[in-house]
C-alpha cells in the first residue's frame, strides 16, 4: 500500500515537518472511527458558501490559527465562495484567543482580537461540508455528535496529506472532499500520532513557532485544493 507524502514546510529536521497519517497493521479496535463506523452520512447542501468548520480543544490556539489562516486564503482564492469558523470540544466560552496565536497571525497581517471560544455543539455542525480538527480525539468527538459527518472529518494534517497524494485536478469544495474521503478508504489503518498537531499552550519553548510551520504550507494545499487551483 503506497504511503502517503510528507508536505515539506522547510529544510529542517524531518520531525519538525507537517506530516500525514501512514498505513500500518493494527487492530480493528484501535483504528481511527472511519475505519469502522457504518452510520448513514448526512446530505451536502448545494447551494451557498462551502461552511468549513475547524475544531480543537479550547478554540484559543490551534483552531483559530488554521481558521484565520485558510479563510484568508480561500478569500484570496475564491472570494465570497468559503466560510470558516471554529469551536472547542472543551471551550472557555468566550475567552481570546492565546497570546501565541495572535502574534502568530499579527506576523502574517491578520489581527485576530475578535476571536471569542466557542463551545463545540450539534447546533454548530448543521449544514458543514467539511470539519478540520487538529487532533483525532477532537474527530471522534465531532462523530459522537454528528455520524454522518463521517466522510466530512479529517484531521488538519490528514487532510494535506490527501490534498497532495489525491491529484484532483479541476475538482474543489464538495468533490474534493468526497475525492479525499474516497482516497483515505483505501488507507484504513492509520499511524495516528502523525495526524494530530500538538497543542502550543504549556509545552516547550518555540511550540508556537513550530505550530506555525507545520500549518502554513498545510492551509496553501488544502485551500488551492477547496478553490480548485493548481
Amino acid at each position: 500500500m503506497t504511503a502517503l507524502p510528507t508536505v515539506h514546510a522547510s529544510d529542517t529536521d524531518p520531525e519538525e515537518l507537517i506530516t500525514v497519517p501512514r498505513p500500518e497493521t493494527r487492530p480493528a479496535a484501535h483504528r481511527l472511527p472511519w475505519a469502522t463506523a457504518t452510520e448513514p452520512a448526512e446530505p451536502a447542501r448545494a447551494d451557498g458558501p462551502f461552511e468549513i468548520v475547524v475544531v480543537c480543544r479550547a478554540n484559543e490556539a490551534r483552531s483559530p490559527l488554521i481558521e484565520r489562516l485558510l479563510g484568508a486564503e480561500l478569500e484570496r482564492l475564491a472570494p465570497g465562495d468559503f466560510r470558516v469558523t471554529s469551536c472547542g470540544t472543551r471551550a472557555r466560552v468566550g475567552a481570546g484567543a492565546a497570546h501565541g496565536t495572535l502574534e502568530l497571525l499579527r506576523s502574517h497581517g491578520i489581527d485576530a482580537a475578535d476571536h471569542r471560544a466557542r463551545q463545540l455543539t450539534p447546533a454548530e455542525l448543521d449544514d458543514v461540508d467539511l470539519v478540520v480538527t487538529a487532533e483525532r480525539s477532537h474527530s471522534d468527538r465531532v462523530l459522537d455528535l454528528a455520524p454522518g459527518l463521517l466522510k466530512r472529518t479529517f484531521t488538519f494534517l490528514e487532510l494535506a496529506g490527501l490534498a497532495v497524494h489525491a491529484e484532483t485536478g479541476a475538482l474543489e469544495g464538495r468533490a474534493f472532499v468526497e475525492r479525499a474521503a474516497a482516497l483515505r478508504a483505501g488507507l484504513a489503518d492509520v499511524d495516528g500520532h502523525r495526524a494530530d498537531l500538538d497543542d502550543p499552550v504549556s509545552t516547550v519553548p518555540g511550540a508556537f513557532e513550530l505550530l506555525d510551520l507545520r500549518t502554513q504550507d498545510a492551509v496553501f494545499v488544502i485551500a488551492r485544493a477547496l478553490a480548485g487551483s493548481s
